[in-house]
């Protein structure tokens, strides 16, 4: 009997004990403590302006169908402050200065009127002097860059000045990047969306894929002033490098632009940079540090969804954003939506966070703006290693080395031509 009330003793003193332990909730206590860094830590959100740029622009001077004149005065007319006219292999000027044509890539326009502005329009646009002193600024030295490349591995050079008449290679972003770079500029990666190298290995996407995106992760690696690329087609890239690149501490920043050829492209997309003076010094800052929003989809006129504060509260682990224009904002981590709302507490999503957050912003319009990355640290190593072998790695650059040159892109641009450019 003694033996039997002893094991029913021990068995109310485990059930008191144990089952407590697992019964009562993770606490805040026991989830990560994060580091957040925000690229918009600097903004002065009571004094300073959101400014609406577009910073991928083609005219009369390269494959554009609008003059150069009248692309400036619609940019000016639906609203935007920072324009940069990046013609294919044709360095910006001035907007009442003709800069060098690219002969025979301003095809196009042969026979055309290659209008720019007169200086003292250019005057009167720079200051805003018909816009309530509010003028559009002109961003020289921009430039498309690989620009009579068939692949479409263009890249926008932006400050070096570099580029004039050089056509680039095919399948290569590298050399235009490194030439930036070597002359004092920035670059973004330009619709790598579009890019068509494919079919290497036509049974393994995956492996395709994954060799893409550390062909892109090597280049921004090695060059500091690539600030990033173009998303406006697709986000999958962007979110594929920021998991590979950000656990090394190496950012990368999302741009939304027009990529305008015709009249009806201005104003589809734009960039909203918050600033303390709409100068170019300040525009070069933002860019290379992330003070910027990427907005698509808009209306001509605008109609962007728009963050006017970014509060971050590192002792509850807590972002949250003020905005305007907008029905919904969701939170991405990893390339997947983890929450809805203005505010995220990144403690409540601690099992789908890893080194990144990102926020997306949309409205009734079909308009839609993405944040740059608050990239994270929890005090551990979140470096993917999904990277393909050796032997892959040189079979999938083999295939693009032979796959570079004029010929080659030409047969493969004309397998998929639907009979427009």
């Amino acid at each position: 009997m003694k033996k039997r009330l002893s094991g029913l003793l021990a068995l109310a003193v485990a059930f008191v004990f144990v089952v407590p332990l697992c019964a009562v909730p993770v606490s805040a206590a026991d989830t990560p403590a994060y580091t957040i860094h925000n690229p918009y830590a600097a903004v002065d959100w009571d004094s300073w302006a959101l400014y609406k740029a577009n910073l991928h622009t083609q005219t009369y001077f390269s494959d554009g169908a609008v003059s150069l004149a009248d692309t400036v005065e619609e940019y000016y007319r639906q609203g935007y402050d920072i324009l940069a006219i990046t013609d294919h292999g044709v360095i910006g000027k001035r907007w009442d200065e003709a800069p060098q044509t690219n002969f025979p890539l301003d095809i196009q326009s042969w026979g055309k009127e290659r209008t720019i502005l007169t200086t003292e329009r250019f005057n009167e646009v720079q200051a805003g002097t018909d816009r309530g002193g509010r003028g559009l600024l002109c961003v020289t030295s921009g430039i498309e860059l690989n620009c009579a490349n068939l692949t479409q591995t263009h890249v926008n050079g932006f400050f070096a000045g570099w580029g004039q008449g050089w056509w680039g290679f095919e399948n290569d972003y590298r050399v235009a990047v490194h030439n930036t770079e070597k002359y004092g500029g920035i670059s973004f990666l330009n619709h790598t969306w579009q890019w068509p190298l494919t079919a290497t290995f036509v049974t393994d996407p995956d492996l395709e894929s994954r060799c893409r995106t550390w062909f892109f992760a090597d280049i921004l690696r090695a060059y500091p002033s690539c600030v990033g690329i173009e998303i406006h087609g697709d986000t999958a890239l962007w979110d594929s490098l920021l998991m590979r690149l950000l656990p090394e501490g190496r950012e990368v920043w999302g741009f939304t632009n027009d990529d305008m050829h015709k009249f009806n492209q201005i104003g589809r997309n734009a960039g909203f940079y918050p600033m303390e003076t709409n100068t170019v010094t300040n525009l070069r800052t933002a860019m290379e540090n992330g003070v910027f929003f990427a907005s698509k989809g808009l209306t001509q006129g605008g109609n962007a969804p728009l963050v006017t504060r970014v509060t971050v509260d590192e002792s509850t682990d807590t972002l949250t954003l003020t905005t305007q224009n907008t029905n919904e904002v969701t939170w991405i981590a990893d390339g997947a939506v983890i929450a809805s709302g203005n505010s995220l507490s990144l403690r409540d999503y601690a099992n789908q966070i890893n080194c990144y957050v990102r926020a997306e912003l949309r409205n009734a319009a079909g308009g839609v703006t993405y944040t740059q990355p608050f990239s994270l640290t929890d005090g551990k190593d979140h470096t993917v290693n999904d990277r393909p072998g050796a032997w892959e790695e040189l079979l999938w650059n083999f295939v693009r080395l032979l796959k570079s040159n004029f010929l080659a892109a030409l047969i493969e641009k004309l397998s998929v031509w639907d009979g427009k450019f």
